[in-house]
């Protein structure tokens, strides 16, 4: 088994909850630290996105638990500017992240990871006027739209009433 396919069975095993919260946690605080020195370290960042797997894995504070890294190289995937082939990696696989900052900090609020776009190291990367104007952009992107008419909205038959004192209950009727 890959060390992908063990994570993607252990990211989803839920039949042992306490494990598997154990395990996400330890997901989490090394990817958070693992993001910490690579925005820290921008933009001469390339100790820490350049190299084998193991290396990689070594520097960013995963040790040998290459299981967690590969985790961690699935979550920065849609961020780069050349994706991974998650199920090609080994431990010799020659990585080159070149990570594309705007997207993994949109991303980051996409994925409510707060822990991470809310990181002190992004000070060194993307300005907070930045920041903020891509916060923005996602929270406009995700906006609930609905064509569905409100029960005080006016009427679409142009009768000037609210369609609860119209056509709403003439669907009823239709039904």
């Amino acid at each position: 088994m890959s060390f992908y396919d063990e994570w993607t069975k252990k990211s989803e095993d839920i039949s042992d909850m306490g494990k598997y919260q154990s395990y996400m946690k330890e997901y989490y605080e090394l990817e958070q630290k693992a993001y910490e020195q690579i925005l820290s370290a921008y933009p001469d960042n390339g100790k820490f996105t350049k190299g084998t797997v193991n290396e990689l894995c070594s520097k960013l504070g995963f040790g040998k638990k290459l299981d967690i890294f590969a985790g961690f190289i699935e979550g920065i995937n849609t961020s780069l500017q050349q994706a991974v082939d998650m199920k090609s990696l080994t431990e010799t696989t020659e990585l080159d992240l070149q990570i594309d900052y705007r997207k993994l900090y949109y991303n980051m609020h996409a994925a409510k990871a707060n822990w991470l776009y809310k990181l002190d190291a992004w000070d060194n990367v993307i300005p907070a006027a930045e920041r903020e104007e891509i916060a923005k952009n996602y929270r406009r992107d995700n906006i609930a739209v609905s064509d569905k008419i409100g029960r005080n909205d006016p009427c679409y038959c142009n009768s000037g009433k609210k369609y609860k004192n119209c056509c709403m209950h003439k669907h009823d009727k239709e039904m």
